[in-house]
């Protein structure tokens, strides 16, 4: 029920364009680092609850991939783009981008990565964003023991007192040994584990779930762009990082 309730608080604020506006000056604020990432500024003394005007944005929607060829636009670095914004954050910031889809970005004639849309907004903790980053670099180093005490702190419970739990996380782990990083898609693995924590049982924190989900689409998103990227990729040096504090620090710049 609470997952329900977070998702129905998330549409009645989707339809504010007041709180809408706000998000939007909090995101690019966030997004700041990225010197490669542009955020629409919000007229705000003309916006409404009903009401959003903010600059004109030109450029090509991401959805139109003929369009970015004929243009000469570099999909692949696009899609690291992308990535990179994303990340930015989900793991190092207490704001993300919840609906990370292809058809809320637009490739800028001077090669930014413009963002828009930030109706649905996720809000994290620096505990929610450690434990994202445990089970991911868990999952792409094939590490069973790790990716089963990520999943018991998210799911705040001990693996050992769940039946067969830590087992069936074995055997997930092992379908994944023997692919190449390259590979790996982060979002089918995901998925697969919520799965799992269901046929247990279990469920994620709201929170978690919305962090999940972006993740998810971020990938999928960078894929429509160019099948040669992978998130996993960069998740082996995003796992040597320290965890920062509530201020993002722009640490991925591809």
């Amino acid at each position: 029920m609470g997952l329900v309730d977070e998702f129905a608080e998330a549409l009645e604020a989707e339809l504010d364009y007041g709180l809408e506006a706000t998000h939007t000056a909090e995101i690019s604020h966030r997004l700041r680092p990225l010197e490669w990432v542009t955020v629409p500024t919000v007229v705000p003394f003309l916006c409404r609850p009903g009401v959003l005007v903010m600059e004109f944005a030109d450029g090509i929607p991401l959805t139109d991939r003929g369009a970015l060829d004929r243009s000469g636009i570099d999909r692949r670095q696009l899609a690291s783009r992308v990535v990179a914004a994303n990340l930015q954050l989900i793991l190092f910031s207490d704001m993300f981008h919840a609906d990370p889809h292809a058809g809320n970005y637009l490739a800028a004639p001077d090669g930014h990565l413009v963002v828009l849309d930030f109706g649905q907004i996720g809000r994290s903790t620096v505990q929610t964003r450690t434990d994202l980053l445990q089970l991911l670099t868990s999952l792409v180093s094939g590490d069973a023991a790790q990716v089963a005490q990520a999943v018991g702190s998210i799911c705040r419970t001990d693996p050992e007192d769940v039946d067969g739990l830590g087992d069936d996380v074995a055997r997930l782990v092992a379908t994944l040994a023997n692919q190449p990083l390259s590979e790996f898609r982060v979002g089918v693995v995901l998925r697969e584990l919520v799965s799992l924590l269901g046929r247990h049982h279990l469920a994620m924190p709201s929170g978690m779930t919305m962090l999940v989900k972006a993740v998810i689409e971020c990938e999928a998103t960078a894929e429509e762009l160019s099948s040669e990227i992978r998130l996993s990729e960069l998740l082996p040096f995003l796992g040597d990082l320290r965890m920062p504090s509530e201020e993002p620090i722009g640490l991925v710049r591809p």
